[in-house]
Parts: C-alpha cells; sequence; structure tokens
C-alpha cells in the first residue's frame, strides 16, 4: 500500500498546487496586506510541526485553527494526516469524513480516506473512496490503482487487482513494486508464467532485489521446475546470507529434485538462523526419513513436536518413523494422537491400520481402511489396503470387491496377492 504521493507526476502536481495555495493563502493571512487571520497562524505553525514530524503538536494547532473556523476544510484534512501518521486511523477517517461533508467533490479527500479504511480492513469502504478518486480526479492515479488493485489482491479478487496493476503500470512502467504485486496476483490465479514474466522484470530494474528472486522461486517451485527454483534462491542467499526462509525454501526444492542430503545442508542452516522453526525440524526429519536415517528423522520429529504440540503430520511421520524401526505400540499411539489432532488424515489411517495388520489385528485395520475410504471415496489405497485385511481375515469375496474397485481407480494390484487370495478362495476375479 501507498501513503505518500513520491511519484514524479504527483510531485509536480502538488508543486503547482502548493504555489498557488501559498499565494492564497499569504493573501488570506494578510501577507500581503499587513492584516493577521489567528486560524492560519495555527494552520501554519501546524504545517511547520507535522512536516517536522511533530504530530501531536500538529494535531493540537489543527484543532485551534478549527475551533477558529468549524469549515475549515485544509485544517480537517491535514489533522487527519497526522492522525494518520500515529495510526490512529479512526479520527483520521473522522477528519477526512467531516472534509467531505464540506466538500465532496474534494478527490483526494476520498483517496486518503480510502487509504485509512485499508489500514483498518474496512475493505468495501476503501474500494468505495478509491474508485471515487479514480473516477472524478482528472491526472493519472497510480496511487489509486495501485491502493484498489492491493484490496482486490486482499479480497481475492486477483482479476481486478490484475487490471488496476495494469493501469498503474500503463502510467509509469518503470515501478517495480507494480509488477511485484501483479505477479503475485497472477500466483494466486494460477497463472505462473504471467508471475514469472513480473517477477523478471522487477530484476531487471532491480537486479539486487531479493525478494524478486525468492518470488519467482516460488513460481517455479510451484510449476514444477525446481533446478530453477533452487537458482533464484541461491540467489536470494547471495544477496542476504541470513534469511531463513531462502534456505528452507531450496531445502524443499532440493527435497523435490530428490536430493535429500542437500536438502538436509539447507534445513539445518535454516535451522541455525531460526532454532524454533518446528517446519524445518519437520521437513529435515522427512528428508533424513528418505535417506535411511531413521533415528535422525524420529530425532527431529521430536523436537518438531515439542515446538509444535498440535502438528498432527509430525505425530504421522514419527508414527511412520516408528512403524519402520519396529516399534509398532509407539506408532500405534502417534497415528492415535494424529488422528485426534485432525479427523480427517488420511495418511494416520493408513499407517495405524498397516500396523494393526502387521500385529494380526484385521478387524481394526479393516476399521482405519474403511475410515480412509469414507474420507476419500475415490482414493484407491483404502480399497488396496483394506482388500488385504480382508484376506487375512479369511473374508474373500470382500476382497476381490476391494481389489476390483481399487484396480477401477488406477491402483495396480500385485500379483502375489491375487494367486494368493485365488488359492485360498478356489476362484478368479
Amino acid at each position: 500500500m501507498i501513503e505518500e504521493e513520491n511519484l514524479k507526476w504527483h510531485m509536480i502536481r502538488c508543486s503547482l498546487t502548493m504555489t498557488i495555495a501559498i499565494f492564497l493563502l499569504m493573501v488570506q493571512i494578510g501577507c500581503l496586506h499587513g492584516k493577521r487571520d489567528p486560524k492560519l497562524r495555527c494552520y501554519f505553525q501546524g504545517r511547520i510541526n507535522f512536516e517536522d514530524g511533530n504530530h501531536d503538536e500538529a494535531i493540537q494547532d489543527f484543532t485551534k485553527a478549527i475551533e477558529f473556523d468549524p469549515n475549515y476544510i485544509e485544517a480537517y484534512i491535514y489533522r487527519g494526516r497526522a492522525y494518520a501518521e500515529i495510526e490512529n486511523y479512526d479520527d483520521a477517517i473522522k477528519n477526512y469524513t467531516k472534509a467531505i461533508e464540506i466538500d465532496p467533490n474534494f478527490e483526494i479527500v476520498h483517496y486518503r480516506r480510502g487509504v485509512a479504511y485499508i489500514e483498518k480492513k474496512a475493505f468495501k469502504k476503501a474500494i468505495s473512496d478509491l474508485t471515487y478518486d479514480i473516477e472524478n480526479d482528472p491526472f493519472p492515479h497510480l496511487n489509486s490503482y495501485f491502493n484498489r488493485g492491493f484490496v482486490y489482491s486482499e479480497t481475492g479478487d486477483y482479476d481486478s487487482a490484475i487490471s488496476d496493476f495494469s493501469s498503474a503500470i500503463e502510467i509509469n512502467p518503470n515501478y517495480a513494486y507494480l509488477y511485484d504485486n501483479r505477479g503475485w496476483a497472477y500466483f494466486e490465479k494460477g497463472e505462473l508464467d504471467k508471475a514469472i514474466s513480473d517477477y523478471t522484470k522487477v530484476i531487471e530494474i532491480d537486479p539486487d532485489d531479493p525478494c524478486a528472486y525468492f518470488n519467482r522461486a516460488c513460481a517455479y517451485a510451484e510449476k514444477g521446475e525446481p533446478d530453477a527454483a533452487v537458482d533464484d534462491y541461491t540467489k536470494v542467499i547471495e544477496i542476504d546470507p541470513d534469511d531463513p526462509c531462502a534456505y528452507f525454501n531450496r531445502a524443499c526444492a532440493y527435497a523435490e529434485k530428490g536430493e535429500p542430503d542437500a536438502a538436509v545442508d539447507d534445513y539445518t542452516k535454516t535451522i541455525e538462523l531460526d532454532p524454533n522453526d518446528a517446519d524445518a525440524y519437520y521437513n529435515r526429519g522427512c528428508a533424513y526419513f528418505e535417506n535411511g536415517e531413521l533415528d535422525c528423522a524420529i530425532s527431529d520429529y521430536m523436537i518438531a513436536i515439542e515446538l509444535d504440540p498440535n502438528d498432527s503430520m509430525a505425530y504421522c511421520a514419527r508414527g511412520k518413523a516408528y512403524s519402520k524401526v519396529g516399534e509398532s505400540e509407539k506408532a500405534v499411539l502417534d497415528f492415535t494422537k494424529a488422528i485426534e489432532i485432525n479427523p480427517n488424515l488420511v495418511d494416520a489411517y493408513i499407517g495405524r491400520g498397516y500396523v494393526f495388520g502387521k500385529q494380526g489385528n484385521f478387524n481394526d485395520a479393516i476399521i482405519d481402511f474403511s475410515k480412509v475410504i469414507e474420507i476419500e471415496p475415490n482414493s484407491p489405497s483404502g480399497f488396496y489396503y483394506r482388500a488385504y485385511a480382508h484376506f487375512h481375515n479369511k473374508e474373500y469375496d470382500k476382497a476381490w470387491s476391494d481389489i476390483k474397485l481399487a484396480r477401477e481407480l488406477g491402483k495396480p494390484v500385485e500379483l502375489d496377492l491375487i494367486e494368493e487370495l485365488q488359492k485360498a478362495s478356489g476362484r478368479s476375479e
């Protein structure tokens, strides 16, 4: 969001406006005729305090000016700005509203009130004010388009956001943040090539902007291009070697590439920079798991759980590791805890059902695999694993039925199971 008018076009506009305003105020204050006006003295003192950053004193000065003239629109506007500077947006909005009551056609006040509404997250009101400014001010509205685009993005209206950012870019195509925000809107829409194009434009304008490389890397990763993602995250790290998020995301990209050792190194660096990052421990545990280092995996999952006791995925992952090392009881406890936290976590039911099956508890295994099917009726895994449990429970017709459904959903069934089931049931499919 942009508050200050720091753009060339607006500086020219403001320069002309200020010249006229100072001339008129000199006339009013009596500088040209030897007269004095107390409201203007208060107003000018407020302006001086405002420009010096003395916002509380400025508010007092503007208040005195308003006491002399209750319809002094400029004093309301600047008092509103002073309140906004100290983040008192309620009183800022009250002052802008009073100014609008005095002159409903003063479009810049609608703009400022819109910005204050953004800070209050009153997005519908913000859009209304910014739209009024855009439609009624004869000058280009880069700030208004940008801020309205920001609001549209915040509310999930990415098409409108893209339209506004594009309008701002037409006004001035050399501002990197406009492409950056439009790139984010494209990313959220799933238009990854356009997002990458916009982030690339940001990099052309500012080659040392780590955020642009980071965001483009995210788009590459989402697009399934981990090599390009690794390159961009590496560039972020070159610019800012202490950014834990860059190491974390590069580790994810390495994991996606099937390079668990490189992933472990980056997760370790993430943990060095942010020792309380539960996700880093969890993900490093997963990398250790993929590498067959199960004790290290279990250790990391334990720390992840200590840092975030409500992480169902960490319990589930530790349950899988316990199952792999033959600690079935601990595995069941972890899968059960994961299910308590997230009753729809399919992997936890599959994991617990698998352990029940290894223990010869096929009835409970069938219950868990049936729950998988209830949660995801079109997932073949539930039918596939339940077929195994039915087979071992000597429920051969049910096993054949589940095998058929698993195949229809695209799950290949091992030939050994088919042969054993044929032999045990005395029938073929």
